[in-house]
């Protein structure tokens, strides 16, 4: 899918500035999700790339032939911001939920303190334990896409 940049996108996305160069680039943010949510969380990631936002999602970034646990640990070491969607659905397949939950401990153990973690509840859900620390956004709510969006932005700067 080909994005096209306007100068309204310009003036509205997130952008990191870094001090040290000067240099503006994207928001890089990676969207954690289990399988059931993977259509869901699908919309999300294109319409963070409308608006502007460097997103990753496994399904849409990894080539075949590639080394899918290295690209995976790759893109959560660059970036800015780790988004954890959930939602109740994963309480349906609590045969792979210890898994999922496994997973995103394994995901947030790798982050390097600067990146920043938001939980993102797809529909009404609780929170694991290991997330209860962070604010979550409800996606489901009327302003949800917007209050990450503002999220990101206070990442960003």
């Amino acid at each position: 899918m080909l994005v096209r940049l306007t100068w309204l996108n310009v003036l509205l996305f997130p952008v990191v500035n870094h001090k040290m160069t000067g240099i503006n680039r994207p928001l890089r943010v990676f969207l954690y999700h289990a399988a059931v949510d993977r259509m869901t969380v699908r919309d999300i990631y294109l319409r963070l790339l409308q608006d502007g936002v460097d997103a990753w999602l496994v399904k849409e970034k990894i080539l075949p032939g590639q080394d899918w646990k290295e690209e995976i640990q790759n893109a959560v070491q660059d970036a800015d911001a780790v988004v954890v969607c959930m939602s109740g659905r994963l309480d349906q397949w609590e045969s792979r939920q210890e898994e999922v939950w496994a997973a995103i401990e394994r995901v947030i153990e790798q982050l390097d303190g600067e990146t920043s973690v938001i939980p993102v509840c797809l529909d009404p859900c609780d929170l694991p334990a290991n997330m209860k620390n962070w604010q979550k956004v409800d996606l489901f709510e009327a302003a949800g896409y917007e209050l990450l969006l503002q999220a990101l932005q206070a990442q960003a700067d």
